[in-house]
C-alpha cells in the first residue's frame, strides 16, 4: 500500500505531511513507525524504471532495486538492476569475442600486477579460500565430475598451448577452427586435434614428471603401434 501511496504523492505533488496523515488513516498502527521513518529519511520510496521494455512493466519498485548514481537528481540510475543485468547478459553474449580479446590484451599488459594482486589476496584469505573450495567440492561433487569428464575430452585451445609445445611437436591452428590447436601424430604423421588429457600428459612427460615417452597420437592404434611409446628416458634421450 505504501508504494502506491508514495507514487500517488509524487505524481500529484503531495508533501511529507500529507503522506503521514494518509498513513495514519489508511494503514494499521503496527506499521506506522516503520513506514514513517522511511518517508522521513527519503520521501521518494519507490521509482519507476524508464526502460521501455522493463520486465516490471512500468510498476513502481523499491529504490534498492536501482544502482546509486550521483549524476541523477534522485541519486539513482534510471534503469532498474534487473534491466541492467539483462542488458549486460545480452551484450556479453553478442560481443563475447570482442570482450575476450580486450580481456586478453588487458591481462597481457598487466600480467604482473594481476598476479601480484591474486597472490596477496590468497595470502590474506588462504584459510577461507581453502574452506570454500572444500565445501564447494562436497556440495557439487557430481557437477565437478561431469565438468572434469567434459574438460578431459575437450579439444585444446591454440593460444593456450602453442608456445608450450612448438619446441617439441609440430603444431598449427586448425584450418577449420582457428581457436583450436592441431598437432601431427607421432606415428602416422596425420594432423589431428588433441584433447586436454593428451596435452596434459605430454607436458608432464616433457617436464620429466611422467615416466616414459608420452607423445601425441591421433588414435589408440597409432599409440600401440609406435615403438617409442612408453619408452623410458634411459632407453632413448628425449
Amino acid at each position: 500500500m505504501i508504494n502506491h501511496l508514495k507514487y500517488h504523492i509524487r505524481e500529484s505533488g503531495g508533501t511529507t505531511d500529507e503522506a503521514i496523515v494518509m498513513i495514519v488513516e489508511e494503514q494499521p498502527l503496527v506499521n506506522y513507525i516503520s513506514n514513517l521513518n522511511k518517508i522521513i529519511m527519503n520521501q521518494q520510496i519507490t521509482k519507476i524504471c524508464t526502460k521501455s521494455n522493463c520486465i516490471h512493466f512500468g510498476n513502481p519498485q523499491p529504490l534498492d532495486n536501482f544502482h546509486k548514481d550521483e549524476t541523477h537528481s534522485d541519486g539513482y540510475r534510471s534503469f532498474c538492476k534487473d534491466c541492467v543485468k539483462l542488458y549486460r547478459k545480452q551484450y556479453n553474449f553478442k560481443n563475447q569475442k570482442t570482450i575476450k580479446e580486450k580481456n586478453k590484451t588487458y591481462y597481457n599488459n598487466n600480467k604482473e600486477k594481476i598476479l601480484e594482486t591474486q597472490r596477496e589476496y590468497y595470502k590474506e584469505n588462504a584459510e577461507n579460500i581453502i574452506l570454500r573450495t572444500k565445501l564447494y567440492s562436497i556440495k557439487n561433487q557430481d557437477t565437478r565430475l561431469q565438468y572434469l569428464r567434459k574438460y578431459r575430452n575437450a579439444f585444446v585451445k591454440y593460444d593456450t598451448y602453442f608456445k608450450k609445445l612448438e619446441k617439441y611437436d609440430e603444431c598449427r591452428q586448425d584450418p577449420e577452427n582457428t581457436d583450436l590447436l592441431q598437432v601431427r601424430c607421432t606415428y602416422c604423421n596425420r594432423w589431428f586435434n588433441p584433447t586436454n588429457i593428451d596435452i596434459n600428459n605430454r607436458i608432464l612427460a616433457i617436464s620429466n614428471l611422467l615416466k616414459g615417452e608420452n607423445r601425441l597420437y591421433c588414435s589408440n592404434g597409432c599409440k600401440s603401434a609406435c615403438p617409442i611409446f612408453g619408452r623410458k628416458m634411459s632407453e632413448k634421450k628425449f
